[in-house]
C-alpha cells in the first residue's frame, strides 16, 4: 500500500500529501525569490549558476539541470523549477512544460496571475518520496497536449540524496507511461522515474505501491519485462548468428539456427560471448550443456524477444518535440541574481 499521509480533504481521489503553498494559498508572488545559498538554483557552484544565467539570456538551446532542493516554500520551489528547465532556443521545437498556474479552464502555457497549483508528496517503499503536481494534474496536462511528451517539475528525496528538477513524461498506451529524469544521475533517476511510473500506471494512487517492498525491485521487474534486444555477432558461424542480454532479468538470448533461446547468465558471460574472437567456442564451454533454456519469441512491434509475450512490454519511449519554443522563457534568467 502507498504510505502517503492522507489529507483531511481530498479532491478527485488523489491522496498524496499536500505540499507547502498551493492553489488555496494567498499568492503574493514576490519577484526573484529563489534562495541561492548555500544551494544554487542554477548549478552546484556560483560559477555554474552564473553560466546558466548567461545561457538563459541567450537564444540557443539550454538543457535541463537537476540539483539539490533549494527550498520547500511554493515560490522558491516553482522559481527553481523555471531556472532548471530545458529551453529549446529560437531554432528548434521544445516540449510543453507544466506551468505553475495550469488549469483545464486556462489550458494555454504560461503565467497569467492564476493561483498556483498545489503540490503533493507521494511516498514509496524503499525510502523514496516525490513532490510534484498531483497525478490527476499530470494526466490532465498530458491529455490537453494530445498525449505528446511533456515535462513536469519535481523534487524528491531518495537513498541517493535529494534532487529537484524535471521529469519527461509520455503516455505510451493504455496504462503505460514513459518517465525519465532530466539531468539526474542514473541512480537518482531510477528511484524518481520508477516512483512516478508506478503512480501514473496504477488505477488508484492509494494502490500504486501495493505488493512492492522496495521501489528498486519494481524497477528491475519493469526492465525485465521489456525482453532482450538481439544483435548480430560479427564473424560468428551461421549456427550462432545473434546474441543479446537483459541485465535486469539476467537473460542471455542467442539465435541458434532459426530459433532464439534464452539462458540464465551473468553479464560477464555475455561479455565473453560478445567480445571473444571465437564466440562458438565460448558458447560450447559455457552453455552447450546447460539445462533450463527456454525458447524466446519476438514481439511484432519492437522485435525484442521474450519468453512470455503476454507479460512483455515494449521499451518506454518519448516522442520528438513539436511545440514552438517560448521566447518569454529567457526572462527567467533574472531569477539568478
Amino acid at each position: 500500500m502507498a504510505t502517503a499521509t492522507v489529507p483531511p480533504r481530498l479532491r478527485k481521489k488523489d491522496n498524496g500529501t499536500p505540499g507547502n503553498g498551493g492553489e488555496f494559498d494567498v499568492d503574493t508572488r514576490p519577484d526573484a525569490a529563489v534562495t541561492l545559498a548555500p544551494v544554487y538554483a542554477g548549478g552546484a557552484t556560483r560559477e555554474a549558476a552564473d553560466a546558466r544565467r548567461d545561457a538563459l539570456r541567450g537564444s540557443g538551446f539550454v538543457p535541463a539541470v537537476a540539483g539539490r532542493i533549494v527550498g520547500s516554500d511554493s515560490t522558491t520551489w516553482w522559481n527553481t523549477a523555471l531556472v532548471r528547465a530545458e529551453y529549446a532556443g529560437d531554432s528548434r521545437a521544445e516540449y510543453a512544460k507544466l506551468p505553475e498556474d495550469f488549469s483545464l479552464k486556462y489550458a494555454e502555457q504560461g503565467y497569467r496571475g492564476n493561483r498556483r497549483l498545489s503540490r503533493r508528496t507521494y511516498t514509496a517503499p524503499g525510502g523514496v518520496s516525490v513532490t510534484m503536481p498531483s497525478v490527476n494534474t499530470i494526466k490532465a496536462f498530458a491529455r490537453i497536449n494530445d498525449y505528446e511528451t511533456v515535462d513536469i517539475p519535481i523534487s524528491a528525496v531518495t537513498p541517493n540524496g535529494d534532487v529537484q528538477g524535471w521529469i519527461r513524461v509520455t503516455k505510451n498506451g493504455p496504462g503505460q507511461w514513459a518517465v525519465s529524469g532530466l539531468g539526474m544521475d542514473p541512480a537518482t533517476n531510477a528511484y524518481v522515474s520508477e516512483t512516478v511510473n508506478a503512480l501514473l500506471e496504477s488505477r488508484t494512487v492509494s494502490g500504486a505501491f501495493t505488493g512492492i517492498e522496495d521501489i528498486r525491485e519494481s524497477r528491475l521487474q519493469r526492465m525485465a519485462r521489456i525482453g532482450v534486444q538481439i544483435k548480430e555477432v560479427p564473424d560468428a558461424p551461421v549456427v550462432l548468428s545473434a546474441v543479446g542480454y537483459n541485465k535486469a532479468s539476467k537473460t542471455l538470448a542467442m539465435k541458434i539456427g532459426g530459433r532464439v533461446w534464452g539462458y540464465s547468465a551473468t553479464s560477464e558471460d555475455f561479455d565473453q560471448l560478445r567480445t571473444n574472437s571465437k564466440p562458438a567456442a565460448v558458447f560450447n564451454r559455457l552453455f552447450a550443456s546447460k539445462k533450463g533454456r527456454v525458447q524466446l519469441h519476438a514481439c511484432p512491434k519492437c522485435e525484442r524477444v521474450s519468453a512470455n509475450l503476454d507479460e512483455h512490454r515494449c521499451p518506454p519511449r518519448h516522442k520528438a518535440a513539436t511545440r514552438r519554443a517560448s521566447k518569454p522563457s529567457r526572462t527567467f534568467a533574472s531569477l539568478l541574481h
